[in-house]
């Protein structure tokens, strides 16, 4: 059973900032992942009004707390 002292976390250093049609793509495609294809174009629709912006970590470091599953 998953309890609050069961957690990983991940001591990351930022690699990479970007924003505009690239960070545009990057949630369009965890749309098209993760919605039915209606609600994709949807939630894609309505990204567009937003400012977006991706970051691109590298992990340094895994720490695991408990027993996480």
């Amino acid at each position: 059973m998953f309890t609050a002292e069961d957690a990983i976390t991940i001591d990351c250093e930022v690699e990479n900032i970007y924003e505009g049609d690239e960070a545009q793509a990057d949630i369009a495609e965890m749309a098209l992942v993760f919605d039915t294809p209606e609600m994709a174009q949807r939630e894609i629709a309505r990204f567009r009004t937003e400012r977006r912006v991706s970051f691109v970590l590298r992990p340094l470091k895994v720490h695991i707390h408990g027993e996480p599953s």
